[in-house]
């Protein structure tokens, strides 16, 4: 999650397939944020296929079952933490567009594609931050 690059060193940054796949997502989003320029923007695309054994299942967005706060859901949770509307909200990110099911297929093996549905967000690091 710790970008080894300097502070507002982008305009644009992508990050596909990634969030779901890091130990910590707030740490990503914090990262993000950290070495876009004031004005720069954040592509995220993520399928949300959480695993154990790269996120531990506390940090997954939304929880890890019905029980949990997000009650599973990952969407509305990078919504408020991109919007401020979050205790841990990423305040220098403002949610500028977003896309849901968008299609994704990844290439497991020769034989074999998985088909994701992703979730897309464009965020901005504000001026002022």
């Amino acid at each position: 999650a710790a970008l080894p690059f300097a502070a507002g060193s982008f305009a644009l940054l992508t990050s596909l397939n990634l969030l779901d796949c890091v130990g910590s997502p707030h740490g990503h989003l914090d990262s993000t944020a950290r070495v876009l320029a004031p004005g720069g923007l954040a592509l995220i695309c993520t399928p949300y296929d959480w695993s154990a054994a790269a996120t531990p299942p506390q940090a997954w967005l939304g929880g890890h079952s019905q029980r949990a706060e997000g009650r599973g859901a990952s969407e509305p949770l990078l919504r408020a933490l991109l919007g401020g509307e979050h205790p841990r909200a990423v305040k220098s990110l403002e949610l500028v567009a977003e896309r849901g099911a968008m299609p994704w297929s990844v290439r497991v093996h020769d034989r074999s594609v998985v088909q994701y549905s992703a979730h897309l967000v464009v965020a901005r690091r504000t001026a002022g931050s």
